[in-house]
């Protein structure tokens, strides 16, 4: 009986540190795709520069900018496929992110090149 007791204790203990690990795997996957999103897109929109941590933010951020986007467009079903789902929905938002930064920039450079600062006087 004391054979079964301790039997069933180490079961326990063993399923335990069984679901850590694979809640531990689970995360180490999803910045893994974050980071492979963040450095696809940036291969894609000619951004090489940015930094490890750089492309799992932009990962991260692309991912929650495709998935409202995949989702007011009907297709959010795409984010629920596992790993490969949610790099491409990663990818998207994070190609839609960085063009309209790049964009936004190249709007800023056109519109205020070459002016001349204005003051403004309060009477």
């Amino acid at each position: 009986m004391v054979n079964l007791v301790i039997f069933a204790g180490l079961i326990i203990v063993v399923a335990v540190v069984f679901s850590a690990l694979l809640n531990l795997l689970g995360v180490v996957i999803v910045i893994g795709s974050w980071i492979l999103a963040g450095h696809i897109a940036g291969q894609l929109m000619g951004k090489e520069d940015t930094s490890l941590l750089g492309k799992a933010v932009l990962g991260l951020v692309g991912g929650i900018i495709g998935s409202i986007i995949l989702g007011v467009l009907g297709f959010g079903s795409v984010a629920h496929i596992w790993v490969i789902g949610s790099i491409i929905t990663s990818i998207l938002g994070a190609i839609l992110l960085l063009y309209f930064m790049s964009a936004r920039q190249g709007w800023n450079r056109e519109c205020c090149e070459g002016a001349t600062p204005v003051k403004v006087r309060r009477s």
